[in-house]
């Protein structure tokens, strides 16, 4: 990914009791990436093309026990694919990043006063 700094991740829960979920805003280049994921499955129907209802949530997950970060997708309306799940390939650089946004807004989210 070019720049982690346009990513807003919002609304975490606590998964399985050790993992902190987080909601990631779509961005015009994770709806693309997303794509090329599905397409590389032989998935043809892409949420960048109007002529279908194909879209995807996407999630942060950081396991605080095993200490691992896991980007992922779920596609939405897929015609074969519809609630499947798919990880994002992150680097140990985007690793990191990914990491001190979701504690910023982990630390937002406990204490509504604090301003990052």
């Amino acid at each position: 990914m070019n720049n982690l700094n346009y990513i807003t991740i919002q609304n975490f829960e606590w998964a399985e009791d050790q993992i902190l979920s987080f909601d990631l805003l779509p961005t015009d280049e994770l709806l693309d990436i997303a794509d090329k994921i599905r397409e590389r499955q032989g998935f043809t129907d892409a949420s960048t093309d109007p002529n279908n209802d194909v879209w995807y949530n996407f999630y942060l997950d950081v396991d605080v026990v095993k200490q691992s970060v896991t980007l992922w997708f779920q596609c939405n309306n897929g015609e074969k694919d519809d609630y499947a799940n798919y990880d994002i390939e992150i680097d140990e650089t985007e690793r990191e990043q990914f990491i001190w946004k979701a504690f910023r807004q982990f630390a937002k989210e406990m204490d509504s006063e604090v301003d990052f």
